[in-house]
């Protein structure tokens, strides 16, 4: 894969909020997944970003998602990863508050 397509160089939150966890409190399962799920919805949120760049980035030949799939389809890998993480994000959450309040 070509260096400058790296979808995955855009989940980097998840290790700052690991970090903070390990050092000034509790790093439990629940966060883990938590952030990772975050971090998911936040690279579907940044993808939102590189269709204004899709002329720009095709003469410049970089593989952005809307260049590399095309606007079409890296519209509906956006939708997928912010809205899946999103439900399972509140279906997790709703697992952890039955736990307290049960």
């Amino acid at each position: 894969m070509d260096w400058k397509f790296r979808p995955w160089s855009k989940l980097y939150q998840f290790a700052m909020v690991w970090a903070g966890q390990a050092l000034f409190g509790t790093l439990t399962p629940d966060i883990i997944v938590l952030t990772l799920l975050y971090s998911i919805a936040g690279l579907g949120i940044a993808i939102v970003n590189d269709f204004k760049s899709i002329e720009g980035d095709r003469a410049l030949g970089l593989q952005s998602l809307p260049v590399a799939f095309g606007a079409e389809t890296a519209k509906w890998i956006c939708v997928g990863a912010i809205d899946i993480t999103q439900l399972s994000v509140a279906g997790m959450l709703s697992l952890i508050l039955s736990d307290i309040i049960c």
